[in-house]
């Protein structure tokens, strides 16, 4: 990593804060609910740990039930996801 990098991810993770509807204490309509994150978006335990590696390496984080499901389905859903635009994309050549 460059020092720009560094002093760039440094800015980041101290100055904004990813948080869920829930962590914020936000309500949401029903139909603006769901059931589970997609894999692709950051959860709040994300931001916690990009935190810890950049700014505060004391914040401790508690992985819940939902953090380990998505941390699951992110394993097997973005290889497969990369794998099906790649073969869509690929060169007829």
């Amino acid at each position: 990593m460059t020092h720009a990098t560094v002093l760039h991810d440094d800015f980041c993770f101290s100055n904004i804060i990813i948080a869920d509807p829930q962590t914020m204490g936000l309500g949401l309509r029903k139909i603006s609910q769901r059931k589970v994150k997609r894999a692709n978006e950051y959860s709040h335990i994300d931001w916690l740990k990009l935190y810890k590696k950049y700014c505060d390496n004391t914040v401790a984080i508690n992985i819940d039930k939902d953090q380990r499901q998505l941390e699951l389905r992110r394993l097997f859903k973005l290889p497969l996801s990369k794998l099906v635009f790649k073969l869509k994309n690929r060169s007829p050549f």
